[in-house]
C-alpha cells in the first residue's frame, strides 16, 4: 500500500515536471520566433518574454528543489526522485507513433542504442572535467581578486560607453553644421536631368542677309582697309 502510494506521488511529480517543462519550451520556441523577426518586434515585448523565461526557469528550479510536487511544501532538494528507479519496461526495435508523437519525432523506437543515452544519470567525462576544472578556478580565486577583475571590467565598459557617447555627440555636431548646397536648386537640377523640366530651348542666332552682287576678294579687302586707315590721302 505504501508503495503505492509512493508511485503514485511520483507519478504525478512527474506529470507536473513534464507540465513545468512544456511550458518553457513553447516560451523558448516564442522567443526564437521573436529574435528571426527581431526588426519587426518591439523590444519590450522581446524583454517580457526573456523576463517570462527567466521566471519559468526559476519556478522549474523550485520545484526540483521539493521533488516535483505541485504543492508547497518542505524543499528536500530531489530526495523523493532520486530515491526511486526509472526502469524500461519493454524495449522493441519497432517504431513507435505514440513514442515518435510524444517525443516530436526525435525518438523513433525504444532500442538499445536509445535507451543508454536517455536513462544515465551522470554526464560525460568532458563535461565533468569542464565542471571540475570551474569549480577549482572557482575555489583558487580570492574575493579580492574577483572584485579586481570586476572593477577593471567596468572601467573598461565606462571606457567604451564614453568613447561611443563622445563619437555620437561629433556626428550630430557635424550634421548641424552649415550646409555648402542649397536642396531646392538639387532638386530642380534633378527635374531638369531626369524630367527635361524648366529647360529653354537654344534660340537660333539671326541669319546674315546675303547680298546680290558679287563677293569682295580678301586682297580688295585688305587693300581698303589699309587705304582707310592711311591719315595721308586726300
Amino acid at each position: 500500500m505504501q508503495s503505492e502510494r509512493s508511485d503514485g506521488v511520483v507519478s504525478q511529480a512527474i506529470l507536473h515536471l513534464e507540465q513545468k517543462a512544456t511550458d518553457i519550451k513553447q516560451t523558448i520556441q516564442q522567443l526564437l520566433y521573436m529574435l528571426d523577426f527581431q526588426d519587426k518586434v518591439r523590444w519590450p515585448e522581446m524583454l517580457d518574454k526573456f523576463a517570462t523565461l527567466a521566471n519559468d526557469m526559476t519556478q522549474l528550479q523550485n520545484t526540483l528543489r521539493r521533488s516535483g510536487l505541485p504543492t508547497v511544501g518542505k524543499d528536500d532538494y530531489g530526495i523523493l526522485l532520486k530515491s526511486h528507479l526509472v526502469v524500461p519496461s519493454r524495449l522493441s526495435l519497432d517504431i513507435d507513433p505514440a513514442l515518435q508523437q510524444t517525443t516530436e519525432g526525435r525518438v523513433a523506437s525504444w532500442n538499445h542504442d536509445v535507451l543508454p543515452e536517455y536513462l544515465r544519470t551522470k554526464p560525460d567525462t568532458e563535461i565533468e572535467n569542464d565542471e571540475k576544472a570551474i569549480l577549482n578556478e572557482k575555489t583558487q580565486k580570492q574575493f579580492e581578486t574577483c572584485q579586481k577583475q570586476i572593477q577593471t571590467l567596468n572601467k573598461h565598459i565606462d571606457s567604451l560607453i564614453g568613447q561611443l557617447t563622445e563619437s555620437s555627440r561629433q556626428s550630430s555636431e557635424k550634421n548641424q553644421e552649415t550646409k555648402t548646397y542649397n536642396d531646392m536648386d538639387t532638386r530642380q537640377l534633378v527635374k531638369a536631368i531626369m524630367n527635361g523640366e524648366q529647360l529653354r530651348p537654344n534660340q537660333s542666332q539671326p541669319m546674315q542677309p546675303s547680298g546680290g552682287g558679287k563677293a569682295i576678294p580678301p586682297s580688295r579687302q585688305t587693300t581698303k582697309a589699309a587705304a582707310a586707315s592711311n591719315p595721308y590721302q586726300r
